[in-house]
Formats: C-alpha cells, sequence, structure tokens
C-alpha cells in the first residue's frame, strides 16, 4: 500500500520553514490538498505513445470524489503534485530503496564524510578517499566485506539503520 498525497499545482508557493512541525510538513496550509490517504499501486508503464503513466487504486468511491471535478486527459488534464510513501503491514513508512543502494547514495554525501572524519577524527583531502573512508567506515561498523550484505542479513541491516540514526543525531535530525 501506498500512502498518497495529492494537490493541485500551484505555482507561486513559499518554501516551508524549517520549523514547521510534521503535521504542517505533511499538509502545508498554503497548498490546498484534494486527496490525503492510502492508495494502492496497480500498474505502471513507459511507452513511446503514451510516455510514463502509473494506476493506482482507490480505498472506497468517497475517495474517488475528490478528483472528479477535475479535467482529465494527455493535453487538458489536470496538472498535480503528488507524493507517495510506501508503508509496510505495520502502517509504518518502508524505504523502497535496497539498502546497499542507500549506503552508497550516503558515501557520496559530503555531510556523512564529515560525520565519518569526526568519528575516526581523521579527515582526507580528496573527495575519492573521504568517499572510500566512508564507505570502509559503513563495512566496519556493519561488519561485512561487501555493502551488498546490507541486503541479505536482517542482522546487518539493522546495523546500518543503527548507524543512520547515529548520523542523524550527528545533524540533530533524530
Amino acid at each position: 500500500m501506498w500512502h498518497l498525497m495529492a494537490r493541485q499545482l500551484q505555482v507561486g508557493h513559499p518554501p516551508r520553514a524549517k520549523n514547521e512541525s510534521k503535521k504542517d510538513a505533511m499538509t502545508p496550509p498554503d497548498i490546498p490538498t484534494i486527496y490525503q490517504g492510502e492508495a494502492q499501486l496497480l500498474s505502471w508503464s513507459d511507452t513511446s505513445t503514451a510516455g510514463p503513466k502509473i494506476v493506482l487504486a482507490l480505498p472506497d468511491d468517497e475517495a474517488l470524489e475528490c478528483f472528479k471535478h477535475l479535467t482529465m486527459g494527455r493535453k487538458a488534464g489536470q496538472r498535480m503534485m503528488i507524493a507517495a510513501v510506501h508503508i509496510g503491514d505495520d502502517e509504518q513508512p518502508v524505504d523502497p530503496r535496497p539498502l546497499m543502494k542507500s549506503a552508497g547514495m550516503v558515501c557520496k554525501s559530503a555531510e556523512f564524510q564529515r560525520f565519518v572524519a569526526h568519528q575516526e577524527d581523521e579527515e582526507f583531502e580528496s573527495a575519492d578517499e573521504r568517499e572510500e573512508q566512508a564507505a570502509k567506515y559503513v563495512r566496519n561498523w556493519c561488519g561485512v566485506s561487501s555493502r551488498t550484505e546490507l541486503d541479505s542479513d536482517r542482522e546487518v541491516a539493522e546495523r546500518f539503520k543503527d548507524l543512520m540514526w547515529k548520523y542523524r543525531q550527528f545533524l540533530g535530525k533524530p
């Protein structure tokens, strides 16, 4: 299942303030929400004639009512801003990216490299050395020889998640 927020796209809204609460961040007061609730991804496609598209199932007729006043079609269809969050059976967000990919992305991040340098009390000069230092730190923290192991061992995955929690604490983003 996916948690879906759909809003009519309106140009000119200011960016959200960093000090907004989670509720405010989910539904900014300056952007009217058309629909916020669950949807199920039924299909996706990408063709040369129709382009990329997704088909979602809404939970009931009431949810569909939110969209019935909008125009449809490739040329006249209503433009929308959509944010979707994958949720598990426990109703909690699920990161759809493989942990290996997340680890690779975070190791390229200058902020994470700064975190690693702070943890190890050692900083390398070149970007390549800093990225390799970060990758080595992740492998050592998780007790693996390759980041590919993050997706095949539940215990290793938990260690990586603990590291990401520690990193968020370092950034001041619990």
